[in-house]
């Protein structure tokens, strides 16, 4: 959404803008905003005092989001049974930056006990939003055998 703010031509002074956040928005050369991350600034925009008009300021909350399903995930090492339900440790980053679980994504876990292929489901959160789907192995484990030996009388 392109948002526009007129100050009249009359007023004959040039606008200062302010981003109270650069990490997520800040002003480049053109005075134009530019999106560096996700998360909110407050923006503030100051048209000075002229021959006719007084100083005002404006200020607002810009909200940057972002879709996980453009999050990259490391590949999920196959795991080994063990009988629990089996949730994988997952490294997710976004445009450079580590995504924290419960915070910027929930996992949910389906077919995770048994040995073969398990389901994950990555949900957005917080400033984040969509789904990645994505699928590891459950190997077998090793059968262990213990032999005693036996005492005959």
């Amino acid at each position: 959404m392109d948002a526009v703010i007129e100050i009249a031509p009359e007023a004959q002074t040039v606008p200062v803008i302010h981003s109270g956040n650069e990490a997520v928005v800040s002003v480049n050369d053109d005075g134009n905003l530019q999106i560096n991350g996700i998360g909110t600034a407050e923006v503030s925009i100051t048209a000075p005092e002229g021959d006719n008009y007084l100083e005002k300021t404006e200020t607002f909350e810009v909200t940057v989001t972002g879709d996980i399903s453009k999050a990259v995930c490391d590949k999920i090492e196959a795991q080994t049974y063990t009988g629990e339900a089996i949730v994988p440790e997952l490294i997710l980053t976004y445009a450079g930056n580590n995504l924290v679980k419960d915070t910027d994504y929930v996992v949910a876990c389906s077919k995770n006990v048994k040995a073969g292929t398990a389901k994950v489901e990555i949900t957005g959160k917080g400033f984040y939003f969509g789904t990645i789907t994505m699928e590891f192995e459950i190997k077998k484990r090793r059968r262990r055998l213990l032999f005693l030996p036996q005492v005959l009388k």
